[in-house]
């Protein structure tokens, strides 16, 4: 679990939890992005991925990690946050780190889970 994460969207599905996390994972896999856990019993999957939180000229914060956590709602559906985790410690991009936009990511996964 993270405790410092930041919120980067929000996806509903017209599908119940268990085949949510099926069909993100699938998803996930199609945009080559790396599963680092998947755990269906906390509905929750972790993807290695390297993106930039901020960039203050001399400073900037890079996050490592991108989050979702499924939940299912009272009419069976279900809904994925995503998160970004910040990595502090980061100070610059390891060599042949491959940059991503979170926002896109999710935009692309939104549409993924509409069909």
């Amino acid at each position: 679990m993270a405790f410092l994460r930041e919120h980067v969207g929000t996806i509903s599905s017209n599908s119940d939890r268990d085949t949510t996390f099926a069909k993100l994972l699938e998803a996930l896999q199609s945009l080559s992005l790396e599963v680092d856990k998947a755990d269906l019993k906390k509905a929750r999957i972790t993807v290695r991925c390297l993106t930039q939180a901020a960039n203050l000229i001399f400073w900037r914060c890079w996050n490592d990690r991108l989050l979702f956590d499924i939940r299912a709602t009272s009419n069976g559906n279900a809904v994925v946050n995503a998160y970004v985790v910040p990595n502090l410690f980061m100070v610059s991009v390891p060599k042949g780190g491959n940059m991503h936009d979170a926002g896109r990511i999710v935009m692309a996964l939104t549409e993924a889970l509409r069909h």
